[in-house]
């Protein structure tokens, strides 16, 4: 029997099918968020994603459920007592001669996306210190958080640093601190003025179980992507200054400076001795996400690190510096600031090395140090 007509082909059929699905996810993101923007970082069909990993606690913007095992989109990760990802359920006090290393950051070091906490560079700290086991006890605390800044984190500290008495204070400064100096009207706490970009923003290319495979189509990064800067034109001025003139930025740095400057402080009066360690990056894929405004992007990037270098001369802290190790190596990073379990591991080496040639390891820990992967 023949047909009038002729039937399309699979591969036609399955391309439109694509096509039509992606554009359904993306209706369904962009309107979810729409109808709740007070809600903030908004999970995909309405869920809000801080109610779903974390939860409000004093004056920190958030922390992870306590003692609890969340499904975050693919991943479980594990929050213990405090409510911060670590291996261990419960942290207590610090006992007799055991030797603590506190990590600071947001997502970079949280390691929102690794599965396996020891591909997060304080696991991975960890992991090398231990090995071979010392008869002083290092431990490891990652009070690492998505979406954490500067701000946020010297808060943290402020109200857990008496209970954890921390030996050396960590912190890896990343793009949430560069994302914050654009930020008008910035709030330590989180608040800031513009209540639906970001989560439209977060909701259109977001954690998603199938992000891997959708970051890999380009027909979806091309839909995600139109509509990310459609968003950005329409309402990302009001919220964001991304034309930071030379009059406007010096003065947001100071404030970045006094901010981390009190976070060292804060490390001295606890006993602990401040390390900061300057923006981990890809400059490669940086290149190619931020086209014509590069060499901008980059510039602001190194006036960061030269505050660093300038509070950790007036502070006496520790000043880490890896990017020169690592921005050449695409391997050792998932995107253009998160490391991937490879990069996780190298950074850790280089930070460990820092604090060998310090001194600031206890006895047994060099060996664990020096370690480094052959072929970097």
């Amino acid at each position: 029997m023949r047909f009038p007509f002729q039937f399309p082909s699979i591969r036609w059929v399955l391309s439109w099918v694509l096509i039509i699905g992606l554009f359904l996810e993306l209706s369904i993101r962009l309107v979810t968020a729409w109808k709740e923007p007070k809600g903030r970082f908004i999970w995909m069909l309405g869920k809000n994603r801080l109610e779903l990993m974390g939860q409000r606690d004093g004056y920190r913007f958030f922390t992870g459920r306590k003692n609890q095992t969340v499904e975050y989109g693919p991943l479980r990760i594990n929050f213990n007592n405090l409510g911060y990802r670590s291996r261990e359920r419960e942290i207590l006090p610090k006992a007799e001669g055991q030797f603590r290393i506190a990590c600071f950051g947001d997502s970079v070091t949280l390691g929102q996306n690794q599965s396996r906490y020891e591909d997060t560079w304080p696991g991975a700290v960890e992991e090398l210190v231990n090995d071979p086991p010392l008869s002083k006890s290092v431990e490891v605390l990652n009070f690492g958080m998505a979406h954490y800044t500067y701000s946020t984190n010297l808060v943290n500290l402020t109200l857990i640093g008496e209970y954890i008495q921390p030996d050396i204070v960590v912190f890896l400064v990343g793009p949430n601190d560069f994302v914050c100096l654009y930020t008008r009207e910035y709030e330590a706490d989180g608040s800031h003025d513009g209540q639906w970009l970001l989560p439209i923003a977060d909701a259109t290319w977001g954690f998603h179980p199938i992000g891997n495979i959708l970051k890999k189509s380009r027909v979806c990064n091309l839909l995600y992507g139109t509509a990310a800067r459609l968003l950005v034109a329409l309402e990302g001025t009001r919220l964001f200054n991304f034309r930071l003139s030379e009059e406007n930025l010096p003065p947001r740095l100071e404030k970045m400076g006094d901010h981390i400057g009190t976070l060292c402080t804060l490390s001295r009066a606890l006993g602990a001795t401040p390390v900061l360690c300057t923006y981990v990056y890809d400059e490669g894929r940086l290149r190619e996400a931020r086209g014509d405004n590069t060499e901008d992007f980059l510039s602001v990037l190194a006036q960061v690190d030269d505050t660093l270098r300038g509070v950790a001369r007036k502070k006496g802290a520790i000043l880490v510096e890896a990017n020169d190790q690592m921005k050449d190596h695409p391997e050792y990073f998932l995107d253009d600031f998160h490391l991937s379990g490879k990069g996780g591991r190298k950074f850790a080496q280089i930070l460990l090395s820092g604090l060998r040639d310090r001194g600031l390891l206890p006895h047994g820990a060099s060996t664990a140090a020096v370690h480094t992967e052959t072929g970097d």
